[in-house]
């Protein structure tokens, strides 16, 4: 397995690199010098884009063993469902991304959630994938970075189970005792607090 994705890894960069030869070859462009040059200001931004910076450092929130405390709202102005469980983040990939693992009780079933958040150098935005198994359905998270701020607010599309359109918006933020995530379900008729996770570390 650790073969496959380092050849798909090498096969995405080699990829990449081909992009400007192929370009000057239908361009008309003569000679290797400026195909050299081309590549060589190509791997300088690769690597520039490749390295973690401020942004990744504030994934790092989530990163330990935690005691979770969630309190979910099914609908506007409902009474809170409580719940307990456990949360393990790590940082894989040289620091790059932060995995995830969520583990508690909810209306008396397992609950199982898992998910990847990193920062994207070149779009200049936060990425998050959530997936858990209460349903079939991939979540997927951008939102706006600051270095400065202790919050990282993230938006994903989603569905209601009759297929009617809406956001979700989730806040983590880092706290001196570990963190909380705050989930916003985000129609036209405006918003409403549908979770809230206060995270200990252990």
């Amino acid at each position: 397995m650790k073969t496959t994705a380092k050849f798909l890894g090498l096969t995405l960069v080699f990829a990449l690199l081909a992009i400007p030869a192929f370009a000057d070859h239908h361009e008309g462009g003569e000679g290797h010098g400026g195909e050299m040059g081309d590549m060589n200001e190509m791997m300088a931004a690769m690597q520039e884009l490749a390295t973690p910076g401020d942004c990744h450092k504030t994934l790092g929130a989530t990163v330990g063993t935690f005691d979770v405390k969630m309190k979910m709202y099914p609908a506007p102005g409902a009474p809170a469902m409580e719940s307990t469980g456990t949360s393990e983040g790590k940082w894989i990939l040289g620091n790059r991304f932060v995995e995830t693992n969520y583990s508690a009780e909810v209306m008396g079933q397992d609950f199982q959630g898992h998910a990847l958040d990193g920062y994207d150098n070149q779009t200049k935005k936060y990425t998050g994938v959530w997936v858990d198994n209460m349903g079939t359905y991939t979540l997927v998270f951008k939102g706006e970075c600051d270095p400065e701020s202790k919050s990282r607010s993230m938006t994903a599309n989603i569905m209601d189970p009759m297929g009617n359109k809406m956001k979700n918006r989730g806040v983590t933020t880092a706290t001196d005792t570990g963190y909380t995530y705050e989930s916003y379900i985000v129609t036209d008729q405006g918003e409403f607090k549908n979770l809230e996770l206060f995270a200990t570390r252990k």
